[in-house]
């Protein structure tokens, strides 16, 4: 989506920038995975690269309307990470070439008990 909104090179300054202002963060862009899934506040994110994947699965649940009841998911180029993957890891491996940001989708699931 985020991708799809605006030209390429506008995206790759940004990247650039955000790098070149916060070299010891990882530059992020969160969205909902599908339609159904409350969007966050916001969309453009840098977190300390020591952060888990369990750590960011915190930060989507207190910016998002999510129930207790429901289950959120990350996926990060198609795959699902594991809680414990720092952010340095799945950016090393996921980061979008071009643009040096790492693009993370998150879903929801209905969970009962």
């Amino acid at each position: 989506m985020y991708l799809e909104e605006r030209p390429l090179d506008e995206i790759v300054e940004e990247g650039c920038r955000m790098l070149r202002k916060h070299p010891d963060k990882i530059p992020c862009i969160i969205e909902p995975g599908s339609s159904e899934t409350p969007a966050m506040d916001r969309r453009k994110w840098l977190f300390p690269r020591n952060v888990t994947v369990g750590g960011l699965l915190t930060v989507i649940r207190r910016h998002t309307t999510l129930k207790p009841d429901q289950a959120c998911f990350v996926f990060i180029g198609n795959s699902l990470p594991k809680s414990s993957d720092s952010m340095e890891e799945i950016y090393d491996c996921h980061r979008h070439r071009e643009t040096g940001l790492l693009f993370i989708k998150y879903s929801l699931e209905r969970t009962y008990g």
